[in-house]
């Protein structure tokens, strides 16, 4: 499956490094294109998945120069994140989500909010964890589209779970400022991660 990158930094690189190391085709898309990135538009032109992987601030331009986005599956791993002095929040008004919003942006295409919930350590080592994979909660339309975005996240490490439409985005970015507040307040590492275990129970 051939899988447009958008943004070159931490975690496109670290997802897109996995991706392609499980047999995908993978692209780079950036502002600047040098050493075989391309711009954001010929990265999306004949790609199936397009990873949204730019700071929420710079989507809406990005998914613009994109181009033309219809029946791509778009997986946005933005967080909205205001760095206050009393630790980092939503930069978000209340009912808002910047899931719902890029779908808003990228009405073309079928849009996923996935790989938010952790940092770029956990997103570019997910092996780590003694043999289980991280827990990643998606949310986006129940449609053909789905087992797309499953696979994706799936074959990127991680155990997927659906949890409902993209309306549901609000509540995989309130899981990810647990993360971030514990992580960037220095009272976790960057290096954990949630994993399923389920309940042992006698027959």
């Amino acid at each position: 499956m051939k899988i447009a990158v958008l943004g070159a930094g931490g975690v496109g690189r670290g997802i897109g490094g996995i991706l392609a190391a499980a047999g995908h085709e993978v692209v780079y898309g950036v502002r600047a294109p040098k050493n075989g990135e391309m711009s954001f538009a010929d990265a999306v032109s004949d790609a199936a998945v397009v990873l949204l992987a730019v700071p929420y601030s710079a989507a809406e331009p990005v998914i613009a120069a994109a181009g033309d986005l219809t029946g791509k599956v778009l997986i946005d791993a933005t967080n909205a994140v205001d760095m206050g002095d009393e630790g980092p929040r939503i930069a978000l008004k209340p009912g808002q989500s910047a899931g719902e919003n890029i779908a808003t942006w990228a009405e073309a295409a079928d849009v996923y909010k996935s790989f938010n919930q952790v940092g770029v350590e956990v997103l570019a080592e997910p092996d780590s964890f003694g043999g289980a994979k991280p827990f990643m909660l998606i949310a986006g339309p129940d449609g053909e589209s789905r087992s797309i975005a499953e696979q994706v996240v799936s074959d990127a490490g991680f155990d997927p779970q659906y949890l409902g439409s993209i309306r549901q985005s609000h509540l995989l970015e309130a899981f990810a400022m647990i993360w971030i507040n514990l992580a960037g307040t220095g009272r976790t590492g960057r290096d954990w991660a949630l994993v399923r275990h389920h309940m042992e129970t006698d027959q």
